[in-house]
Protein backbone atom coordinates (compact mmCIF):
# COMPACT_ATOMS: atom_id res chain seq x y z
CA UNK A 1 0.00 0.00 0.00
CA UNK A 2 0.97 3.34 -0.90
CA UNK A 3 1.93 6.34 2.23
CA UNK A 4 -0.30 8.07 4.35
CA UNK A 5 -0.38 11.24 3.70
CA UNK A 6 -1.32 13.47 7.23
CA UNK A 7 -2.27 16.89 6.63
CA UNK A 8 -1.07 19.10 9.84
CA UNK A 9 2.12 18.90 12.33
CA UNK A 10 0.11 19.69 15.12
CA UNK A 11 0.00 17.35 18.14
CA UNK A 12 -2.32 15.04 17.26
CA UNK A 13 -0.27 15.20 13.33
CA UNK A 14 3.10 14.51 14.89
CA UNK A 15 1.32 11.73 16.81
CA UNK A 16 0.26 9.75 14.07
CA UNK A 17 3.25 10.03 12.36
CA UNK A 18 4.98 8.70 15.57
CA UNK A 19 2.84 5.95 15.77
CA UNK A 20 2.85 4.91 11.65
CA UNK A 21 6.62 5.50 12.56
CA UNK A 22 6.36 2.45 15.16
CA UNK A 23 3.83 0.52 13.09
CA UNK A 24 6.89 0.68 10.13
CA UNK A 25 3.99 2.13 8.06
CA UNK A 26 4.61 4.66 5.10
CA UNK A 27 3.88 8.64 5.79
CA UNK A 28 4.76 11.90 5.41
CA UNK A 29 3.41 14.71 7.04
CA UNK A 30 2.25 18.32 5.57
CA UNK A 31 2.28 21.34 7.74
CA UNK A 32 1.17 24.97 6.19
CA UNK A 33 3.32 27.01 8.88
CA UNK A 34 7.29 26.88 10.26
CA UNK A 35 9.24 24.12 12.39
CA UNK A 36 9.59 27.13 14.75
CA UNK A 37 5.91 28.11 14.88
CA UNK A 38 3.77 28.97 17.86
CA UNK A 39 1.69 25.92 19.20
CA UNK A 40 -0.33 27.68 21.73
CA UNK A 41 -0.20 27.62 25.28
CA UNK A 42 0.48 24.83 27.43
CA UNK A 43 -2.09 21.76 28.25
CA UNK A 44 -2.58 19.08 30.86
CA UNK A 45 -1.71 15.93 29.55
CA UNK A 46 -2.79 12.66 31.21
CA UNK A 47 -4.72 9.94 29.15
CA UNK A 48 -3.28 11.15 25.90
CA UNK A 49 -0.16 10.36 27.48
CA UNK A 50 -0.90 6.93 28.95
CA UNK A 51 -1.92 6.16 25.19
CA UNK A 52 0.88 7.07 23.91
CA UNK A 53 3.08 5.58 25.87
CA UNK A 54 2.01 2.13 24.46
CA UNK A 55 4.12 2.76 20.77
CA UNK A 56 7.16 4.30 22.32
CA UNK A 57 10.67 2.80 23.55
CA UNK A 58 11.49 3.11 27.09
CA UNK A 59 13.68 5.19 26.72
CA UNK A 60 11.77 7.69 24.60
CA UNK A 61 9.11 7.84 27.29
CA UNK A 62 11.97 8.73 29.73
CA UNK A 63 13.08 11.35 27.96
CA UNK A 64 9.68 13.14 27.34
CA UNK A 65 9.37 14.67 31.29
CA UNK A 66 12.92 16.32 30.45
CA UNK A 67 12.24 17.60 27.24
CA UNK A 68 8.34 18.73 26.44
CA UNK A 69 6.97 20.09 29.87
CA UNK A 70 6.25 23.48 30.74
CA UNK A 71 8.89 23.62 34.54
CA UNK A 72 12.03 20.83 33.15
CA UNK A 73 13.54 21.32 36.30
CA UNK A 74 10.00 20.22 38.27
CA UNK A 75 8.35 17.50 35.78
CA UNK A 76 5.86 15.57 37.74
CA UNK A 77 4.85 18.91 39.62
CA UNK A 78 1.56 19.70 37.88
CA UNK A 79 -1.11 20.42 39.82
CA UNK A 80 -4.92 21.69 39.65
CA UNK A 81 -6.88 23.41 42.18
CA UNK A 82 -10.07 25.23 41.97
CA UNK A 83 -10.71 28.60 44.41
CA UNK A 84 -13.74 31.16 44.86
CA UNK A 85 -12.26 34.51 43.57
CA UNK A 86 -15.04 36.67 45.88
CA UNK A 87 -14.22 34.59 49.04
CA UNK A 88 -10.39 34.07 48.07
CA UNK A 89 -10.68 30.58 49.31
CA UNK A 90 -9.13 27.44 48.18
CA UNK A 91 -12.01 24.88 47.65
CA UNK A 92 -10.09 22.25 46.33
CA UNK A 93 -6.34 21.30 45.58
CA UNK A 94 -5.13 17.61 43.79
CA UNK A 95 -2.74 16.79 44.79
CA UNK A 96 -2.38 18.25 48.30
CA UNK A 97 0.46 20.18 48.57
CA UNK A 98 2.27 18.09 51.11
CA UNK A 99 1.80 15.13 48.16
CA UNK A 100 3.08 16.95 45.50
CA UNK A 101 6.62 15.81 43.74
CA UNK A 102 9.46 18.07 43.39
CA UNK A 103 12.34 17.30 40.88
CA UNK A 104 13.31 14.18 39.70
CA UNK A 105 11.87 11.18 41.30
CA UNK A 106 13.66 7.78 40.90
CA UNK A 107 10.30 6.00 39.42
CA UNK A 108 7.52 8.31 37.81
CA UNK A 109 4.25 8.51 39.86
CA UNK A 110 1.51 6.05 39.19
CA UNK A 111 -0.95 7.89 36.94
CA UNK A 112 1.78 10.67 35.51
CA UNK A 113 0.61 14.42 34.82
CA UNK A 114 1.92 16.67 32.92
CA UNK A 115 1.58 20.33 32.20
CA UNK A 116 3.18 20.26 28.53
CA UNK A 117 5.10 23.01 26.81
CA UNK A 118 3.41 22.09 23.39
CA UNK A 119 5.65 24.22 21.62
CA UNK A 120 8.97 21.58 23.09
CA UNK A 121 6.48 18.75 23.16
CA UNK A 122 6.14 19.34 19.13
CA UNK A 123 9.61 19.12 19.17
CA UNK A 124 9.82 15.93 21.26
CA UNK A 125 7.46 14.37 18.78
CA UNK A 126 9.25 15.48 15.75
CA UNK A 127 12.36 13.76 17.62
CA UNK A 128 10.61 10.60 17.17
CA UNK A 129 10.51 10.70 13.45
CA UNK A 130 12.43 9.76 10.25
CA UNK A 131 14.24 12.40 8.61
CA UNK A 132 12.87 14.34 6.21
CA UNK A 133 8.81 12.83 6.85
CA UNK A 134 7.58 16.69 7.61
CA UNK A 135 7.47 19.16 4.78
CA UNK A 136 7.14 22.93 5.64
CA UNK A 137 5.35 25.50 4.45
CA UNK A 138 2.77 23.52 2.72
CA UNK A 139 -0.99 24.26 3.05
CA UNK A 140 -3.89 22.19 1.37
CA UNK A 141 -5.43 23.39 -1.32
CA UNK A 142 -7.86 20.25 -1.90
CA UNK A 143 -7.41 16.57 -2.51
CA UNK A 144 -8.97 14.14 -5.37
CA UNK A 145 -10.18 10.45 -4.56
CA UNK A 146 -8.92 8.20 -7.59
CA UNK A 147 -10.81 5.97 -9.67
CA UNK A 148 -8.45 3.01 -9.76
CA UNK A 149 -7.76 3.66 -5.52
CA UNK A 150 -5.77 5.86 -3.28
CA UNK A 151 -5.97 9.76 -3.14
CA UNK A 152 -3.89 12.92 -4.48
CA UNK A 153 -3.51 16.07 -2.53
CA UNK A 154 -3.12 18.82 -3.96
CA UNK A 155 -0.90 21.73 -2.32
CA UNK A 156 -0.38 25.81 -2.91
CA UNK A 157 2.67 25.54 -4.43
CA UNK A 158 1.25 23.54 -7.48
CA UNK A 159 2.96 20.19 -6.27
CA UNK A 160 0.19 17.18 -5.98
CA UNK A 161 1.12 14.07 -3.88
CA UNK A 162 -0.35 10.66 -3.90
CA UNK A 163 -1.29 8.24 -1.05
CA UNK A 164 -3.65 5.67 -0.14
CA UNK A 165 -5.60 8.11 2.51
CA UNK A 166 -5.33 11.55 3.50
CA UNK A 167 -5.46 12.11 7.61
CA UNK A 168 -6.87 15.64 8.49
CA UNK A 169 -5.12 16.26 11.44
CA UNK A 170 -5.18 20.25 10.56
CA UNK A 171 -7.27 21.85 13.16
CA UNK A 172 -10.45 23.28 14.27
CA UNK A 173 -10.41 25.50 10.47
CA UNK A 174 -9.33 21.66 8.86
CA UNK A 175 -9.23 22.19 5.11
CA UNK A 176 -10.06 18.30 4.86
CA UNK A 177 -13.00 18.22 7.26
CA UNK A 178 -14.21 21.22 5.54
CA UNK A 179 -14.26 19.56 1.93
CA UNK A 180 -15.67 15.84 3.54
CA UNK A 181 -18.44 17.57 4.66
CA UNK A 182 -18.81 20.28 2.33
CA UNK A 183 -18.61 23.83 2.40
CA UNK A 184 -22.32 24.41 3.94
CA UNK A 185 -22.68 21.66 6.10
CA UNK A 186 -19.10 21.92 8.15
CA UNK A 187 -20.30 25.72 8.53
CA UNK A 188 -23.10 24.75 10.09
CA UNK A 189 -21.62 22.07 11.91
CA UNK A 190 -18.88 24.82 13.36
CA UNK A 191 -20.31 26.89 15.88
CA UNK A 192 -18.85 29.47 18.21
CA UNK A 193 -19.51 29.04 22.14
CA UNK A 194 -20.94 32.23 24.15
CA UNK A 195 -18.23 32.55 26.69
CA UNK A 196 -16.26 35.09 25.49
CA UNK A 197 -12.30 34.88 26.57
CA UNK A 198 -9.63 37.15 26.76
CA UNK A 199 -6.00 35.90 27.60
CA UNK A 200 -2.99 37.28 28.96
CA UNK A 201 0.22 36.23 28.61
CA UNK A 202 3.30 37.80 30.75
CA UNK A 203 6.56 36.70 32.04
CA UNK A 204 5.93 37.47 35.86
CA UNK A 205 8.74 37.20 39.42
CA UNK A 206 9.61 33.77 40.94
CA UNK A 207 7.88 35.83 44.19
CA UNK A 208 4.79 36.38 41.69
CA UNK A 209 4.20 33.52 40.50
CA UNK A 210 5.51 31.15 43.49
CA UNK A 211 2.54 32.88 45.36
CA UNK A 212 0.23 31.14 43.25
CA UNK A 213 1.55 27.87 42.92
CA UNK A 214 2.91 27.55 46.48
CA UNK A 215 -0.72 28.69 47.61
CA UNK A 216 -2.71 27.32 45.00
CA UNK A 217 -1.46 24.76 42.40
CA UNK A 218 0.30 25.06 38.81
CA UNK A 219 -3.33 25.16 37.50
CA UNK A 220 -5.91 27.47 38.95
CA UNK A 221 -9.48 27.21 37.87
CA UNK A 222 -10.88 30.20 39.65
CA UNK A 223 -14.36 31.60 39.58
CA UNK A 224 -17.10 33.89 40.85
CA UNK A 225 -20.04 36.10 39.87
CA UNK A 226 -20.76 34.72 35.83
CA UNK A 227 -16.98 35.29 35.09
CA UNK A 228 -13.53 32.93 35.76
CA UNK A 229 -9.93 33.26 35.59
CA UNK A 230 -7.65 30.40 34.20
CA UNK A 231 -4.46 30.52 35.14
CA UNK A 232 -1.44 28.00 34.09
CA UNK A 233 2.32 28.11 33.87
CA UNK A 234 3.38 27.66 30.22
CA UNK A 235 7.43 28.05 30.32
CA UNK A 236 10.02 28.76 32.78
CA UNK A 237 13.05 30.24 31.19
CA UNK A 238 15.74 32.10 33.50
CA UNK A 239 18.37 32.52 30.50
CA UNK A 240 16.40 34.62 28.28
CA UNK A 241 14.00 36.16 30.86
CA UNK A 242 16.15 36.50 34.46
CA UNK A 243 13.84 38.75 36.40
CA UNK A 244 10.76 37.33 35.19
CA UNK A 245 11.84 33.92 34.16
CA UNK A 246 8.04 32.49 34.51
CA UNK A 247 5.61 32.35 31.59
CA UNK A 248 2.05 32.62 32.65
CA UNK A 249 -1.01 32.43 31.12
CA UNK A 250 -4.55 33.90 32.42
CA UNK A 251 -7.59 33.72 30.60
CA UNK A 252 -10.51 35.55 32.13
CA UNK A 253 -13.78 34.52 30.14
CA UNK A 254 -17.45 35.65 30.54
CA UNK A 255 -20.62 35.12 29.10
CA UNK A 256 -21.49 38.85 29.91
CA UNK A 257 -19.35 40.87 27.04
CA UNK A 258 -21.22 41.54 23.53
CA UNK A 259 -18.65 40.06 20.61
CA UNK A 260 -19.12 43.43 19.10
CA UNK A 261 -18.10 45.13 21.99
CA UNK A 262 -14.43 43.71 22.30
CA UNK A 263 -11.75 46.19 21.43
CA UNK A 264 -9.21 45.30 18.84
CA UNK A 265 -6.23 47.12 20.80
CA UNK A 266 -3.94 45.46 23.39
CA UNK A 267 -4.76 47.94 26.20
CA UNK A 268 -8.43 47.93 25.40
CA UNK A 269 -8.48 43.89 26.09
CA UNK A 270 -6.39 44.23 29.45
CA UNK A 271 -9.11 47.53 30.57
CA UNK A 272 -11.79 44.70 30.00
CA UNK A 273 -9.84 41.85 31.70
CA UNK A 274 -9.37 43.89 34.48
CA UNK A 275 -13.25 45.69 34.24
CA UNK A 276 -14.72 41.85 34.59
CA UNK A 277 -12.70 41.25 38.01
CA UNK A 278 -14.19 44.62 39.43
CA UNK A 279 -17.31 43.62 38.10
CA UNK A 280 -17.49 40.57 39.79
CA UNK A 281 -15.79 41.66 42.93
CA UNK A 282 -12.91 38.91 43.16
CA UNK A 283 -10.58 39.66 46.18
CA UNK A 284 -8.06 41.68 45.05
CA UNK A 285 -5.90 39.95 47.67
CA UNK A 286 -5.93 36.47 45.75
CA UNK A 287 -2.89 36.28 43.73
CA UNK A 288 -4.86 34.82 41.06
CA UNK A 289 -6.58 38.28 40.45
CA UNK A 290 -3.26 39.66 40.93
CA UNK A 291 -1.92 38.45 37.51
CA UNK A 292 -3.85 40.08 35.80
CA UNK A 293 -4.43 43.32 37.83
CA UNK A 294 -0.62 43.89 37.84
CA UNK A 295 -0.61 42.83 33.96
CA UNK A 296 0.93 45.93 31.95
CA UNK A 297 1.08 46.26 27.69
CA UNK A 298 3.83 48.81 28.36
CA UNK A 299 5.83 45.59 30.45
CA UNK A 300 5.01 43.76 27.31
CA UNK A 301 2.69 41.79 28.39
CA UNK A 302 0.66 39.99 25.58
CA UNK A 303 -3.52 40.11 25.11
CA UNK A 304 -5.46 37.76 22.86
CA UNK A 305 -9.41 37.65 22.25
CA UNK A 306 -10.07 33.80 21.79
CA UNK A 307 -13.16 33.06 19.99
CA UNK A 308 -14.32 29.37 21.40
CA UNK A 309 -15.19 27.21 18.66
CA UNK A 310 -17.25 23.61 18.52
CA UNK A 311 -17.80 21.11 16.44
CA UNK A 312 -19.46 17.78 16.97
CA UNK A 313 -17.75 14.93 15.00
CA UNK A 314 -19.84 14.16 12.10
CA UNK A 315 -20.86 10.57 12.05
CA UNK A 316 -22.87 10.37 8.70
CA UNK A 317 -20.01 12.04 6.97
CA UNK A 318 -17.60 10.24 8.30
CA UNK A 319 -19.20 6.46 8.36
CA UNK A 320 -19.75 6.67 4.92
CA UNK A 321 -15.86 6.78 3.45
CA UNK A 322 -14.64 4.03 1.79
CA UNK A 323 -11.69 4.54 4.20
CA UNK A 324 -9.53 7.02 1.83
CA UNK A 325 -10.24 9.73 4.02
CA UNK A 326 -10.42 10.65 7.53
CA UNK A 327 -9.89 12.58 10.52
CA UNK A 328 -8.43 13.08 14.11
CA UNK A 329 -7.92 15.76 17.06
CA UNK A 330 -9.64 18.89 16.14
CA UNK A 331 -10.62 18.22 12.43
CA UNK A 332 -12.86 15.62 14.06
CA UNK A 333 -14.02 17.17 17.36
CA UNK A 334 -13.40 20.51 18.27
CA UNK A 335 -13.88 21.07 22.05
CA UNK A 336 -14.18 24.12 24.00
CA UNK A 337 -10.74 24.02 27.13
CA UNK A 338 -12.83 23.74 29.76
CA UNK A 339 -12.25 20.27 30.65
CA UNK A 340 -8.42 19.77 29.05
CA UNK A 341 -9.14 16.89 27.33
CA UNK A 342 -8.86 18.05 23.52
CA UNK A 343 -5.21 17.73 23.16
CA UNK A 344 -5.38 13.60 25.23
CA UNK A 345 -8.15 13.13 22.76
CA UNK A 346 -6.14 13.48 19.51
CA UNK A 347 -3.46 11.92 21.00
CA UNK A 348 -5.81 8.78 21.77
CA UNK A 349 -7.45 9.60 18.12
CA UNK A 350 -3.79 9.09 17.00
CA UNK A 351 -3.07 6.23 18.51
CA UNK A 352 -6.10 4.53 17.37
CA UNK A 353 -5.98 4.95 13.77
CA UNK A 354 -1.94 3.86 13.84
CA UNK A 355 -3.34 0.53 15.60
CA UNK A 356 -6.02 -0.08 13.18
CA UNK A 357 -3.70 1.03 9.77
CA UNK A 358 -1.13 -1.04 10.64
CA UNK A 359 -3.51 -4.57 10.78
CA UNK A 360 -4.65 -2.72 6.78
CA UNK A 361 -1.02 -2.45 5.81
CA UNK A 362 -0.18 -6.21 7.24
CA UNK A 363 -3.20 -7.25 5.01
CA UNK A 364 -5.48 -8.47 7.82
CA UNK A 365 -8.43 -6.22 6.88
CA UNK A 366 -9.06 -4.03 4.22
CA UNK A 367 -8.23 -0.22 4.53
CA UNK A 368 -11.98 0.59 4.71
CA UNK A 369 -12.32 -2.27 7.58
CA UNK A 370 -9.80 -0.50 8.95
CA UNK A 371 -10.72 3.29 9.30
CA UNK A 372 -14.18 1.94 10.38
CA UNK A 373 -13.09 0.27 13.55
CA UNK A 374 -11.06 3.52 14.13
CA UNK A 375 -14.34 5.31 13.65
CA UNK A 376 -16.42 2.86 15.68
CA UNK A 377 -14.42 3.90 18.97
CA UNK A 378 -13.52 7.44 18.04
CA UNK A 379 -17.15 9.24 17.19
CA UNK A 380 -18.94 8.46 20.57
CA UNK A 381 -15.62 9.19 22.52
CA UNK A 382 -15.81 12.23 20.45
CA UNK A 383 -19.53 13.72 20.93
CA UNK A 384 -19.56 12.64 24.51
CA UNK A 385 -16.15 14.59 24.89
CA UNK A 386 -17.61 17.56 23.10
CA UNK A 387 -20.88 17.87 24.82
CA UNK A 388 -18.84 17.56 28.04
CA UNK A 389 -16.56 20.42 27.49
CA UNK A 390 -19.38 22.09 26.28
CA UNK A 391 -21.68 21.57 29.65
CA UNK A 392 -18.60 22.56 31.47
CA UNK A 393 -18.01 25.78 29.87
CA UNK A 394 -21.75 26.63 31.12
CA UNK A 395 -21.71 25.44 34.31
CA UNK A 396 -18.16 27.31 35.04
CA UNK A 397 -20.12 30.41 33.77
CA UNK A 398 -23.59 30.15 34.91
CA UNK A 399 -23.78 27.48 38.28
CA UNK A 400 -19.92 26.95 39.23
CA UNK A 401 -21.51 25.15 42.02
CA UNK A 402 -22.85 22.55 40.30
CA UNK A 403 -19.45 22.06 38.54
CA UNK A 404 -17.98 21.70 41.94
CA UNK A 405 -19.94 18.67 42.69
CA UNK A 406 -19.01 17.28 39.36
CA UNK A 407 -15.47 17.54 39.80
CA UNK A 408 -15.63 16.08 43.23
CA UNK A 409 -17.69 13.29 41.84
CA UNK A 410 -15.36 12.44 39.21
CA UNK A 411 -12.52 12.42 41.88
CA UNK A 412 -13.84 9.65 43.32
CA UNK A 413 -14.62 7.75 40.45
CA UNK A 414 -11.02 7.86 39.39
CA UNK A 415 -10.78 5.63 41.79
CA UNK A 416 -11.13 2.63 39.54
CA UNK A 417 -8.58 1.11 37.42
CA UNK A 418 -8.43 2.96 34.35
CA UNK A 419 -9.13 1.10 30.65
CA UNK A 420 -6.30 0.64 27.82
CA UNK A 421 -6.73 4.10 27.46
CA UNK A 422 -5.90 5.30 30.58
CA UNK A 423 -9.13 7.14 30.80
CA UNK A 424 -11.31 5.84 33.61
CA UNK A 425 -8.31 6.99 35.52
CA UNK A 426 -7.57 10.61 34.21
CA UNK A 427 -7.50 13.05 37.14
CA UNK A 428 -9.94 16.07 36.74
CA UNK A 429 -9.70 17.68 33.51
CA UNK A 430 -8.87 21.07 33.79
CA UNK A 431 -8.18 23.84 31.11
Amino acid sequence: MEQVIIIGAGLSGLALANSLEHHGIPYQVFERGQPTGDQGWSLSLHFGWHALKRILSQERAAAMPRQGVADCSNPFGSSFSIVDLARNKVLMQMPPPEQRIKGYPDTPPAFEVYRINRKRFRQWLLDGLGEHKVTWHKQLLHYKLLANGGVEAYFDDGSVVKGAVIVGADGVHSKVCSQLMGPDRYADATTTNPVQVIVCNRWTSADEWLSVQDNMASSVMGYGGKAGIFCTLNDVDHVLHPDKPYQVLCAVSTLDLDPNDIPSSQQGLLDTAQKIIVDNAYDPANPVVGLVRNASVDQGDVLTYLTVRERSPDTQTLTATDGRVTLIGDAAHTMTMYRGEGGNHAIVDAVQLGDALSRAYQQEISLVEAVQSYLQEMLPRGATAVQASHEAADLLHRSPDKLMQIILQQIERNQAPPNNHGQDGNPPSNL
